[in-house]
């Protein structure tokens, strides 16, 4: 072996992974200062809403985590940051590098190209808790790195972040091997990361990493110590995610129901879902399609997963893990179709996993996007083609298995290569423009509205919304504006009365909830509009108007502590 010492194996690993993020994210290394990736979707309205929600934990961070759950969105309701991920810890690791470069590009690249390099360092450590020699652990960690749900999410910075799952198998390993209290403390912790990173993805992985016990540690489990040891693990698990979960689940049990059928139909998979790859990809480029996930794992790593699986069925060491991988792929793809299996033959027989954790799985009610339960089979195919790369390698280093693994490598390595990522350009910074400025030297008490408001429920409807909360950054005023996983009611009020500003009924609801201020764009406004603004020149006047925006202020809106109690709930 080229590399023996223990030391420069533990740098190179790393090293070669962050080498890895940087190819799969080509061209983000030449404009870490200025860009950011934004996946697959035709708008950035998720990386802008991510951008958002580091720049608040990074803030509430400075000030001891006050008023966390009052973030100044969705005015005035006063958990407007309970109705989407948190992403508590992406924000800590994100928050030295905010504060250092002041710069949120910087920010958001080091949170996505660290957890891409720790998907594959910790894919590397879970193919060596395999046994997998350091070689083909080091190939295959790259391959789990690339998978391809993660290039087609790179937008979503809470979907890339797949290595708490791999911390968890990990430690699921090493339970099974001791029934020691440290690992099962180690799957609390992991599965709290997992939470903390992205709480719809822990929710996803729950009942998996729940069968990890029962296929590794059986025989721990009749033992009072190692029982009592997963018992403590749970509820230390349960204690560290609990300041989310308390207030979320209270939060979010106000806006039942939470999906309607319909919607969690249109978010689950369909047969074609499996069929394609993600379209940035120079040996497959197609127009990037919003409406359909593509969970299809490669030509290549399906060809090693069944290679690996007949090598991992016949042998020892590797044959447990090997009916896990697969039992739990298995049950990821069927959870991933949803309610739509009942229309298949047997389907009410094979949906019946989907049914059970509806009905008695604490918060899967919340649950959304139930495709991204294929993202959880890819990693177990990933894992699986990696066996198949250690499989090609074969024992003893001889020259031609030794080709044949690096030929496997780098086939697999083109094939899910997702090159060049389509890149949101930042711009100038908001503070250059002057009702940003204006805002920013306003009174604190400034509380304003954004015109137009989305007349849509999709995520590039809420384009513009997402730019102003980037604005928002900049001059911290609240805003009624919002974009989440959901919306709470005052929002969606203003959403539909706003439509016909400025009428009666616009004009009151602004006066009833507290704000003080319209900025409409200059695409708002039209001769119309302005004519009506005529008839309530007493009631809203003109504060400023630039080019890009013209500021209203709103006589008689109540004092904010009116508002605040005057929110729906």
């Amino acid at each position: 072996m080229l590399v023996r010492s223990s030391v420069p194996r533990a740098l190179l690993v790393p090293a070669l992974c962050l080498l890895t993020a940087l190819v799969q994210t080509a061209p983000l290394a030449l404009h870490l200062t200025t860009c950011v990736p934004f996946g697959n979707y035709p708008a950035p309205t998720v990386v802008r809403l991510n951008l958002w929600t580091l720049w608040w934990n990074s803030d509430r961070l400075l000030h001891g985590y006050r008023d966390y759950w009052r973030a100044p969105i969705f005015y005035p309701d006063p958990y407007s940051f309970a109705y989407s991920e948190p992403q508590w810890l992406t924000g800590l690791i994100a928050s030295p590098f905010w504060w250092i470069s002041g710069s949120p590009a910087i920010a958001y690249n080091a949170a996505l190209l660290l957890a891409l390099t720790l998907n594959g360092w910790c894919g590397y450590c879970l193919l060596r808790r395999l046994h997998i020699e350091f070689w083909p652990a080091v190939c295959g960690g790259m391959i789990i790195e690339l998978i391809p749900t993660v290039a087609d999410q790179l937008g979503v910075l809470q979907s890339t972040a797949l290595f708490p799952i791999l911390l968890t198998l990990i430690s699921l390993l090493a339970f099974g091997r001791s029934g020691r209290p440290s690992a099962a403390m180690g799957i609390a912790g992991s599965l709290a990361a997992c939470f903390h990173t992205s709480s719809n993805m822990a929710l996803f992985f729950g009942p998996i990493a729940a069968l990890g016990p029962l296929v590794f540690g059986w025989r721990w489990l009749i033992r009072p110590r190692s029982i009592l040891s997963l018992g403590l693990a749970l509820l230390a698990a349960g204690l560290l995610v609990a300041p989310v979960v308390t207030v979320q689940s209270r939060v979010l049990e106000k806006l039942e129901p939470y999906r309607s059928p319909t919607e969690v139909a249109d978010t689950s998979a369909h047969l074609q879902t499996y069929l394609q790859m993600p379209p940035t990809n120079l040996l497959r480029r197609r127009l990037p399609d919003r409406k359909a996930a593509t969970l299809y794992p490669g030509a290549v790593m399906l060809v090693l997963g069944v290679l690996g699986a007949c090598a991992g069925l016949s042998q020892r060491r590797l044959r447990r893990w090997t009916i896990y991988a697969l039992v739990a792929g298995g049950i990821s793809v069927v959870l991933s179709f949803g309610p739509l299996l009942h229309a298949v033959p047997l389907g009410s027989l094979i949906s019946a996993p989907y049914e059970f954790l509806k009905s008695y799985y604490p918060g899967f009610r919340f649950a959304r996007n139930l495709w991204r339960f294929g993202a959880l089979a890819q990693i177990f195919v990933a894992t699986l083609a990696a066996i198949g790369i250690a499989a090609c390698f074969g024992a003893g280093h001889r020259p031609l298995r030794v080709a044949l693994g690096i030929v496997a490598t780098a086939a697999a390595f083109i094939d899910l290569l997702s090159v060049p990522v389509p890149l949101l350009d930042l711009g100038p910074r908001p503070t250059e423009l002057q009702w940003v400025r204006w805002l920013r030297d306003s009174p604190d008490e400034t509380t304003i509205i954004h015109l137009p408001m989305p007349t849509g429920t999709f995520a590039e409807d809420f384009l513009r919304t997402t730019y102003w909360m980037n604005c928002q950054m900049y001059h911290g005023r609240r805003i009624a504006n919002g974009y989440a996983a959901y919306v709470p009611a005052a929002p969606t009020l203003l959403m539909q009365v706003m439509q016909r500003f400025p009428d009666a009924d616009s004009i009151h609801a602004l006066q009833y909830f507290g704000i003080n201020h319209v900025l409409a764009s200059a695409e708002w406004a039209s001769r119309e509009q302005m004519s009506k603004l005529e008839q309530w020149k007493t009631t809203v006047f003109p504060e400023l108007t630039t080019s890009e925006m013209v500021v209203y202020r709103i006589v008689g809106a109540a004092p904010e502590s009116q508002a605040r109690r005057r929110a729906i709930p």
